[in-house]
């Protein structure tokens, strides 16, 4: 019986060694990094004094900047040198963390203006139009132009510092990509957007109808111009729910406008609804290198294995934590798990743009090709690299929802667009449903072609959606245009 013990034990001891060597071998020497994760982890260049200049993303990084109401400086002056001190401040933050790996309590403080204004001392909360308390914006806008024209005049600075940033010679984020990184005032953008559409009704109520389109059309370009610079998502999805809105006010003053659209405003109403839906590439760019720059800093980080040993094994003893961290060192290939996180984002960037219709085809063939690549790098029976292949999957997030999300803002243009025709071509309710089947592509629910659908009973067009839409009422992803 003894002897059957030790002949156990010896057995055990051979296969640990033999595990232990097949570890060690498998992971003896790592990769090169590709010339694709290169691309990434250089793609970030701190700006000259040149780029700096006269540049409107500037102006909007510091929006929150108070308004001097002695005249000291301008109200575009003070945005700017606030947006310009806020870079400064992140490019500090960025370059402590590079250095130091620190814990983010100690880092240099955030920037934040002396006095700096509140979101809502652009546009209190109680006159924000609100979806699940007014439905359709243009009309909330005018049962309170009593409370808004005050607003409207104390904000009036605000409102410059929008046109502004809309006619600057340059516009580029410089901002740099890290993991703790800091966003500039988009609560304040939003709020002053929303300012800008209430100033837009209270024209269009007064006749005023070219002034009004100056405003949505300034607002388009701004929309614009802040999609295709943004390098972070957060960004580009400020943009797209500001598109989003403008819409939804475009739809609601040609639903309910007292007042007959002259045919050069017509005209301008066409080119907005016409308008693409901004696109969000350039901030998925911009998550692909902020995942490159975490992952790459993890090998220099001690602190960030101990993170990940500590939220793998946290109820496990001591002498399990410590154990568990050196096999996931020992089977950690830094550069073979940058190059597998390049590949997947090699696949899925492609899809961003493909339209609507072809998405679900395109993601899959994206999937499918990432899990190939994946497959082919599995060797030594799974031990090579084992802990950057999970590292890897953790780091491929489900970012289609934001892709569907643009879908679905594509969608409610497309029905604005059918609503804005329909009114024009004096389609009776009652004619309604045939004359949908007639639509063209274009005007059709851009997943399936289909025509959008119509509901007879509350006279409404309706698109469904596929992610919730925060204005929507109750978040709902049914997108609805009363007729």
């Amino acid at each position: 019986m003894r002897s059957l013990i030790k002949h156990a034990l010896l057995l055990v001891l051979t296969l640990g060694l033999v595990l232990i060597a097949l570890i060690v071998v498998a992971n003896w020497r790592d990769e090169p990094l590709s010339t694709s994760t290169k691309a990434l982890l250089s793609s970030y260049k701190t700006p000259t004094e040149e780029q700096l200049q006269d540049n409107g993303f500037l102006i909007l990084s510091g929006l929150d900047a108070p308004l001097d109401d002695a005249g000291r400086q301008s109200p575009v002056q003070s945005a700017m040198q606030a947006g310009r001190q806020r870079l400064d401040n992140e490019l500090e933050r960025k370059q402590w963390f590079e250095k130091t790996r620190g814990n983010p309590a100690e880092a240099p403080a955030p920037f934040q203006p002396e006095s700096a204004m509140k979101a809502s001392d652009i546009l209190p909360d109680a006159l924000q139009c609100k979806p699940d308390l007014a439905p359709r914006c243009h009309e909330w806008y005018l049962k309170h132009a009593d409370a808004l024209r005050p607003m409207l005049a104390a904000q009036q600075p605000s409102l410059m510092r929008l046109a502004a940033a809309t006619k600057a010679e340059r516009f580029e984020s410089y901002f740099p990509p890290y993991m703790e990184q800091l966003f500039p005032p988009y609560q304040h953008l939003v709020r002053i957007h929303e300012l800008q559409l209430a100033q837009a009704s209270l024209l269009w109520h007064q006749g005023q109808q070219a002034k009004a389109l100056d405003l949505l059309e300034q607002s388009d370009r701004l929309t614009e111009r802040l999609a295709s610079a943004s390098n972070h998502l957060v960004g580009n999805l400020v943009a797209l729910q500001m598109q989003y809105r403008r819409l939804r006010w475009l739809s609601d003053v040609v639903a309910t406008s007292r007042f007959p659209i002259s045919a050069v405003a017509r005209e301008r109403v066409q080119v907005l609804l016409d308008a693409p839906i901004v696109s969000i590439r350039n901030g998925l760019n911009g998550e692909a290198v902020l995942m490159a720059t975490f992952m790459a800093s993890m090998t220099e980080s001690s602190q960030d294995w101990a993170d990940i040993t500590t939220i793998a094994s946290e109820k496990s003893q001591a002498w399990k934590r410590w154990l568990r961290g050196k096999l996931d060192r020992a089977t950690y290939l830094p550069n073979e798990t940058l190059n597998q996180q390049t590949e997947w984002w090699a696949q899925f960037l492609p899809t961003i743009d493909t339209d609507a219709h072809d998405w679900d085809a395109a993601l899959s063939n994206a999937n499918n090709s990432a899990q190939a690549l994946k497959e082919a790098r599995t060797s030594w029976l799974g031990l090579r690299n084992y802990t950057g292949n999970l590292i890897a999957d953790v780091g491929t997030p489900n970012y289609a929802a934001y892709v569907q999300r643009r879908h679905d803002i594509e969608g409610f243009r497309r029905l604005a667009l059918v609503q804005f025709k329909a009114k024009a071509q004096h389609i009776s309710a009652e004619k309604m449903p045939s004359w949908l089947q007639t639509t063209p592509d274009e005007l059709r629910d851009p997943y399936t072609l289909k025509p959008m659908q119509w509901d007879a009973t509350s006279q409404s067009l309706i698109f469904e959606g596929r992610e919730a839409q925060t204005q929507n009422p109750g978040r709902s992803k049914t997108y609805r245009i009363r007729y």
